[in-house]
């Protein structure tokens, strides 16, 4: 009995350290998970941090960005309207030009050029005398085997003499050998480039069109006013967006 005894009370103080070493290793633990959590809200709170930084940067290269496109379309803004002038300039400066195209080459054409301005004076009756023209030369250089002949430019001291050769070469057609023969201003590529877009792409908003001073004359087909174009900007006033590779030229105007 008295050994029974002593096993009990043996029981009951190791049940008691057994007690102790638990509520220590549970303290351990809670001392340890209070780190973690103390870690981890840390780790949080920096990561918040930086994800606000982040929002921050985000929004500031948005921001330049935006300014970059910006400046960039006032780049080109100003780019095109410099290229505009400067075209309007050069196309100032041909106003005096006519081109004569189907003129046949010869080997004396040095010679024969000037003859055959006077020569088209004299058949469109326009009264043309040596000190009314500048110059007169071919474009281009010769090419061995091309069969069209390259055109005449002729240069006129005055702007009005010029308009005589524009204003009756519809009557080339009526004269015999001169059928193939053709007249026109002395265009900018540009205009040129324009005018055949024209023609080609916008017949569902013009019904004609045609060169004036440098300038495109355009009749509209829903009114019927004629409208002045100097520009791809004139197009994308009637709602035209143009196609400047099926033009034939870079994007330098536009956006």
């Amino acid at each position: 009995m008295r050994l029974h005894g002593e096993n009990q009370v043996q029981k009951k103080k190791n049940s008691i350290n057994s007690g102790k070493a638990s509520k220590e290793t549970m303290l351990i633990q809670n001392e340890k998970l209070d780190k973690l959590t103390n870690i981890t809200q840390n780790l949080e709170n920096k990561l918040n941090g930086i994800q606000k930084k982040v929002v921050e940067y985000e929004n500031k290269l948005n921001q330049l960005e935006e300014e970059k496109e910006q400046l960039r379309e006032e780049m080109v803004q100003k780019t095109n309207l410099l290229v505009f002038h400067l075209d309007r300039q050069e196309q100032y400066i041909r106003r005096e030009n006519i081109l004569i195209y189907g003129v046949e080459e010869n080997k004396k054409d040095h010679d024969d050029r000037e003859k055959v301005l006077f020569k088209i004076a004299d058949e469109l009756e326009i009264d043309l005398e040596d000190n009314e023209i500048q110059k007169v030369h071919r474009l281009g250089q010769k090419r061995r085997n091309s069969e069209n002949p390259r055109p005449i430019i002729a240069k006129f001291v005055s702007y009005k003499k010029r308009n005589e050769f524009l204003t009756n070469k519809r009557e080339l057609k009526n004269i015999e050998g001169r059928q193939h023969v053709f007249v026109c201003e002395d265009l900018i590529p540009l205009m040129y480039k324009l005018l055949k877009y024209m023609q080609k792409f916008c017949s569902d908003t013009f019904t004609s069109c045609y060169t004036g001073n440098g300038n495109i004359k355009a009749k509209l087909k829903t009114s019927e006013k004629w409208v002045t174009v100097t520009s791809p900007d004139d197009l994308f006033k009637q709602g035209i967006d143009v196609d400047y590779k099926q033009m034939g030229c870079g994007k330098i105007l536009n956006n």
